[in-house]
């Protein structure tokens, strides 16, 4: 990792146990991509194969989807925002919400205040 931070055309970005490699470069992206794999193997640093992925044009990481020059809240979890903005009652939670997404995605944020369709309101749901 220490190796790959210093390389100029590679942004490394690390928050607790997530690394995310970016790069205007497929090919040296995919070359310290499986760099970093091979090094947690011998450091035996389990690799969870079911989040990890080489060069992509997007990505989600940290409940946001990355993509060039775009970002948005993931949309299991907006969805999970939404209902949770729309049951509220509490104009603090609700601005919360609404300040999270919005530092995310203006375009999202704008629709929390959308009505969701019944099926997607889950605690209309029966167990």
């Amino acid at each position: 990792m220490k190796e790959c931070s210093k390389i100029e055309e590679i942004c490394m970005t690390v928050y607790m146990d997530d690394i995310l490699l970016s790069s205007k470069s497929a090919t040296s992206l995919q070359t310290w991509y499986d760099n970093l794999i091979m090094a947690a193997d011998r450091s035996k640093f389990l690799v969870n194969l079911d989040k990890s992925h080489g060069p992509s044009n997007k990505t989600t990481v940290f409940n946001i989807t990355l993509s060039h020059r775009d970002m948005k809240v993931d949309e299991r979890r907006f969805e999970t925002f939404m209902e949770e903005y729309q049951k509220s009652d509490n104009p603090f939670q609700k601005h919360g919400i609404g300040a999270y997404v919005g530092t995310v995605s203006k375009a999202q944020a704008l629709q929390l205040d959308v009505p969701l369709p019944p099926q997607f309101i889950t605690s209309n749901l029966k167990d």
